[in-house]
């Protein structure tokens, strides 16, 4: 039986364990001759508060201290700008291979934004790595492979992390 995988959707999130999943993706794109489809989901900007002390952005996943101002909107422009040009550049790149590579972002809670987009956009196939958190971290964070694997409309491939990145 053969599966057409026409395309397929990669999510990342700019970290060095989401890009360990991008060789698979490009393999199978290349074998395949299918569309890579580089994903990357920015925190909202109501989800991104600036702590006084320091003046760093920090999201939920962060600790926000006793009087954390309210929303950064210049913290998630620059989020934006900086997801845009990491995957223009891993376009340029994969074009390069001749890899027929799109990118495109958006913004709000990963899994269920990931979920939405391979099933809005017809997506064959997801390629993800998991962060390999255990524990009380995976408990905190949570684990957005997981939830795509829970929810997607198409298959999934989770790739693990050669080391950990946490």
């Amino acid at each position: 039986m053969t599966v057409p995988y026409a395309k397929i959707l990669l999510p990342l999130d700019g970290s060095q364990t989401a890009v360990q999943a991008l060789p698979h993706a490009e393999a199978i794109a290349a074998a395949l001759g299918a569309r890579l489809i580089l994903f990357e989901v920015v925190e909202d900007a109501l989800d991104i508060m600036v702590t006084p002390s320091t003046g760093s952005a920090v999201g939920p996943g962060g600790t926000v201290g006793f009087g954390a101002y309210p929303p950064d909107v210049v913290a998630h422009t620059r989020a934006m700008d900086e997801a845009k040009n990491f995957l223009d550049d891993l376009v340029a790149t994969l074009k390069h291979r001749k890899i027929n590579a799109v990118a495109d972002i958006d913004t709000g809670e990963a899994a269920d934004r990931i979920v939405d987009y391979a099933a809005d956009h017809d997506v064959d196939l997801i390629v993800m790595s998991t962060h390999g958190r255990t524990g009380v971290q995976r408990w905190t964070y949570g684990s957005v492979a997981a939830k795509v694997l829970q929810a997607a409309p198409c298959p999934v491939l989770v790739v693990r992390p050669t080391a950990r990145h946490i």
